[in-house]
């Protein structure tokens, strides 16, 4: 009685935890080095992925918007609301005035100057902000700005890439080429 034994002998153990989804062969039967002989289950693998690749897009395209600039129509839009601003503080700037007037008078209360004057303010700030706009859009993006754009894209690629190497490591491959010894 003779025995046979193997030149080489490969274990497969695969790199990620799951769920077996289909195995190759039965025992005995011949496998090629590199062929797929154990498939995890890899939906969720495969939302991961998906979701990565989402989030890639989304980083690509807000750095790509800061690098463009703002648009012609946002600027307008901009413009637009400064002059809008401008107008309600020059209003409210004439109101308080006329109100001033007429408390010196004595003809209105405390409340309504300080009601006045309290739009008055607001107009004030809206003013300035809607001022800010205008020269934040002018101004473009920071240099800080880019950079914290460039390193959201990069994050995303390494998730990109994560979510690949797992859904591989889904398919377990053998080692070398030979027969199926166990299950």
């Amino acid at each position: 009685n003779g025995q046979v034994t193997p030149v080489r002998e490969g274990a497969v153990v695969p790199k990620i935890s799951g769920t077996v989804e289909w195995l190759a062969g039965d025992v005995g039967d011949r496998v090629e080095e590199g062929q797929v002989i154990i498939r995890l289950e890899a939906e969720e693998l495969k939302a991961q992925l998906r979701q990565a690749e989402a989030a890639l897009e989304a980083a690509q395209a807000n750095l790509a918007r800061l690098l463009a600039g703002a648009t012609a129509e946002e600027r307008e839009q901009a413009n637009a609301a400064l002059r809008q601003a401008e107008a309600n503080l020059e209003q409210a700037r004439r109101t308080y005035e006329r109100m001033q007037s007429l408390f010196e008078q004595e003809a209105v209360s405390q409340d309504q100057l300080d009601s006045v004057r309290t739009q008055y303010e607001v107009a004030q700030a809206a003013y300035a902000n809607a001022e800010q706009q205008v020269k934040r859009l002018e101004r473009g993006a920071t240099p800080e700005e880019i950079r914290a754009a460039r390193a959201q894209v990069a994050q995303a690629q390494a998730a990109v890439e994560l979510s690949r190497l797992q859904l591989e490591r889904a398919e377990i491959r053998a080692p070398i080429s030979g027969l199926i010894a166990r299950r």
